[in-house]
């Protein structure tokens, strides 16, 4: 069996993940909430697996999988979100992505996002951000934009344009087609670890919105808020993001349910 570093193994992992992902919604045979739910099924039955054979006595947080808290007696945590997006991803889509990452005692030690439609992965120890003139644009979530948007972006004289998955939203400020990913209405660990761990290393800006790096493999996953942005304007929006009236957080179980 062939063996692999960590990096390379959260690379294979999110392209393996992708390619399950996209040959299922290949030929329109299913669609809808039935595609997303035998893709997702499929797909972390094949992580598990490759996980089992690779890194078996790592833990595993995932969204697709039920949480026993035994992973709290572990170091090493691999933190998976298979399709991060399946509306995005059953609608036919480009904004959703894959999350694969490593947690070593609560930091990201290894992260790779996919972005299976535009056949890339976003590997931390190999990419950088994109150095080049602002966009102007500030993304945040379609369905769940924080209060007080349109203010915050105005104070940061930038237009905000709606977006999917938050691996797709942090890729999106990595390529510098938005200079600012901001979230406010709650993630679970899944969503952030692998955009976290890709944007720390490619040299961006991302913490908590009161300046605070995210921690992981705690015993409640849920998170408030994150932002992702260019570092050089990082205190900028942080000023901006601290004048936010109370924020809405819908707390999710697993299942994606409202709680």
């Amino acid at each position: 069996m062939r063996e692999l570093g960590d990096h390379q193994l959260a690379y294979y992992l999110a392209e393996g993940i992708g390619a399950i992902a996209t040959g299922a919604r290949s030929g329109g045979l299913i669609e809808g909430r039935p595609l997303a739910r035998v893709a997702n099924a499929v797909a972390h039955e094949w992580a598990e697996e490759v996980l089992a054979a690779q890194r078996p006595e790592d833990g595993i947080l995932s969204e697709d999988f039920a949480d026993d808290l035994s992973r709290l007696e572990k170091s090493r945590v691999w933190v998976l979100d298979v399709i991060d997006g399946t509306k995005q991803y059953a609608t036919g889509r480009g904004d959703w992505a894959v999350h694969v990452a490593l947690s070593v005692d609560g930091e990201i030690a290894a992260a790779a996002v996919g972005m299976p439609d535009a056949q890339r992965v976003f590997r931390d120890d190999l990419c950088q951000y994109v150095d080049g003139p602002m966009s102007g644009t500030i993304v945040a979530s379609r369905s769940t934009p924080p209060a007080g948007i349109e203010d915050f972006a105005a104070r940061l004289g930038r237009k905000v344009r709606p977006m999917g998955s938050a691996g797709a939203k942090t890729i999106s400020v990595l390529l510098g087609d938005a200079d600012v990913y901001i979230h406010t209405g709650g993630h679970n660990e899944w969503d952030q670890a692998a955009p976290f761990g890709v944007a720390r290393s490619a040299g961006l800006h991302v913490s908590h919105l009161d300046g605070t790096p995210p921690s992981f493999n705690l015993e409640d996953p849920w998170r408030e808020d994150l932002v992702v942005c260019r570092p050089e304007i990082a205190d900028e929006v942080l000023a901006a993001a601290a004048q936010l009236p109370p924020q809405n957080y819908v707390r999710r179980d697993p299942a994606g349910h409202r709680r």
